[in-house]
């Protein structure tokens, strides 16, 4: 994070990729309204997600955005 190693501590409620497939599937399980997601051309992470989780409730949308990651 920012040239810093990944830390629970100081970056909590910042989603690993391991994280962002987790959080993916969960939506897809639970039967979520709407669920997107774009996809690395080369290493398949998610780069981009989009969670509606119910469609008559408002504001419970959820996105999550992964750029600028180093080997």
């Amino acid at each position: 994070m920012n040239g810093e190693p990944y830390n629970t501590d100081i970056h909590w409620g910042v989603l690993t990729i391991p994280d962002l497939f987790d959080r993916v599937e969960q939506a897809q399980q639970s039967n979520a309204f709407d669920v997107e997601v774009k996809y690395h051309k080369e290493r398949g992470y998610p780069i981009e997600i989009y969670i509606d989780e119910n469609e008559i409730i408002a504001d419970e949308e959820i996105g999550y955005s992964v750029y600028n990651l180093s080997d």
